[in-house]
């Protein structure tokens, strides 16, 4: 069963939070950790190997079990940031803080990085150094990349989910992602060159899908175990899809196996999975302990995130997760998967929880509010400004009518 490590980085969101009866909906706070555990998971069982070295049959099926349950990952990022992002005003510091956030990590770790391999080219010290201080301007992080020019068009996309009908926004987003995720050519072939969903135009329209969602309320109306059947209905008809499929292909000629082909972002059972964990996890209201800790915690989703994908974090450790979890029983996988996801999450939690309060010590939040007011600032006088031009020509429109008709009158006598 053992096979080559395919290279995947998965991602989060990062956006503000839906009002709710104290201020804050906690459900999907609690949702943005939850979908770091997600996010550990693929890459413990992807980049750590675990799915490409499994014992036998047993271990084999559950290790793509874990990996289906948590493969919803990045669309829940996406639609959460338009489900709680639609109504907020665009702000400079989104980007800001994204890439301090970024180069803080990136900068310490990608020199620690060159000091501990040696041997490493001078050309190649080179590119790690401008890497890690342009971490967003390149594709070796794709959420990241892809989520930073996302940020550019966040103005547009809230304009058209606040203005636009509900009726043309429904069927449009209906209509779309059907021809995307339901043609079979396109989930083989990648005709609409959405990469399967690596890009930053299926981010994009996944936020409008949250937007819709958070707009217009859709999912309370449906209990919380309809929405949990739902989801595990979707994950299993991806991971038996995959079993037919391997059944199936090895006995036609000159077919090629697609073993993965609804096991992609863009496929409609995955779109549906991420919509399902949206709505149970913002009919969930933590209390108590709970609420105070995803209360404390919930701002460094992304930072676990950027921590544990930095390439010698990944290499070092990530990577070497399958070498801590027996592959012949699958109950001991599963427990020792999710034991391992499971540290990794705390510890880059409680590092980036650390970093959040040396940002707030330094004034980091204060400065990029100051970036927001003045940028607002300007704006404003620019839109006055151009107010004020277009109230100046409809009056000069209207002078110059009104002399039109003065003389039209004279002309008439």
């Amino acid at each position: 069963m053992a096979t080559a490590i395919k290279t995947r980085t998965t991602a989060v969101p990062d956006g503000p939070t839906l009002k709710a009866d104290d201020g804050h909906n906690y459900g999907i706070d609690l949702l943005r950790l939850f979908s770091q555990f997600l996010v550990v998971t693929l890459h413990v069982m992807g980049q750590g190997g675990v799915l490409y070295t499994t014992g036998n049959l047993k271990t084999y099926w559950t290790a793509w079990t874990i990996e289906t349950t948590a493969y919803c990952a990045v669309d829940i990022f996406a639609m959460i940031s338009g489900y709680v992002g639609y109504r907020s005003k665009p702000k400079p510091s989104r980007i800001i803080n994204l890439w301090l956030q970024t180069i803080f990590w990136f900068i310490p770790l990608g020199f620690f990085n060159i000091h501990m391999t040696p041997d490493m080219a001078p050309r190649e010290k080179f590119f790690k150094v401008c890497f890690a201080f342009l971490p967003l301007s390149h594709g070796r992080n794709w959420y990241l990349t892809a989520y930073f020019v996302m940020c550019f068009f966040l103005p547009l996309l809230n304009c058209i989910i606040q203005n636009c009908p509900r009726f043309v926004l429904k069927w449009t987003l209906l209509v779309s992602l059907f021809f995307i995720t339901c043609n079979l050519n396109n989930l083989l072939n990648d005709y609409y060159v959405l990469k399967g969903g690596y890009c930053w135009a299926w981010l994009s329209i996944m936020y409008l899908v949250g937007g819709y969602l958070g707009k217009y309320d859709v999912l309370s109306s449906v209990k919380k175990r309809v929405w949990l059947l739902l989801y595990v209905a979707m994950t299993a008809i991806t991971v038996y899809s995959r079993y037919i499929i391997l059944k199936v292909t090895p006995k036609l000629k000159d077919v090629p196996a697609f073993d993965c082909i609804i096991l992609k972002y863009i496929s409609p059972t995955i779109i549906l999975a991420g919509i399902s964990m949206i709505g149970i996890f913002t009919q969930i209201k933590p209390k108590g302990i709970a609420k105070t800790l995803v209360k404390l915690f919930s701002p460094c989703a992304l930072g676990v995130f950027i921590i544990h994908t930095h390439e010698y974090i990944m290499a070092k450790h990530v990577k070497l997760a399958s070498n801590y979890v027996d592959h012949e029983n699958p109950v001991k996988m599963a427990l020792q998967t999710y034991a391992i996801v499971l540290f990794i999450l705390v510890a880059c939690l409680i590092l980036d929880f650390l970093r959040m309060q040396l940002f707030r010590l330094c004034g980091v939040p204060k400065l990029t509010g100051a970036i927001d007011k003045w940028v607002y600032k300007k704006a404003d006088a620019a839109k006055e400004k151009a107010t004020a031009k277009e109230a100046e020509r409809k009056a000069a429109e209207t002078s110059d009518k009104s002399e039109d008709k003065g003389r039209h009158k004279k002309n008439s006598k």
